[in-house]
């Protein structure tokens, strides 16, 4: 029997900057929140949440992920995640717009 356990944040940061393009070379502190808000410490989880981020940074043209393009990755928990992200990274604004005038909204690419 094997066991299996979520991802540490240690693990994370070891991990996902490797794992996909889009996560070099990002603020570690955004990984560790995607994981906490998107990532579950689930492998299946993060390939989900590359798959919709990654469809993001094509269509707009950025290398990396940033906290808006990782904001509207996860449009389930949209709201916990901004949130979350402007509490961490003292962003404003975000919660109240509608998710296709937020840059890199899925329902606008």
């Amino acid at each position: 029997r094997v066991a299996f356990r979520p991802l540490s944040d240690a693990d994370v940061l070891a991990l996902i900057p490797g794992y996909h393009p889009i996560y070099a070379e990002v603020d570690p502190e955004l990984l560790v929140l995607i994981n906490d808000k998107a990532g579950n410490g689930r492998l299946r989880s993060w390939a989900a949440f590359t798959h919709t981020a990654s469809r993001i940074c094509h269509a707009i043209g950025a290398a990396r992920i940033d906290k808006t393009i990782a904001r509207n990755s996860t449009p389930t928990c949209r709201l916990t995640f901004a949130r979350a992200c402007e509490s961490r990274f003292n962003m404003s604004g975000g919660t109240g717009a509608p998710c296709s005038s937020v840059r890199g909204c899925p329902s606008s690419v």
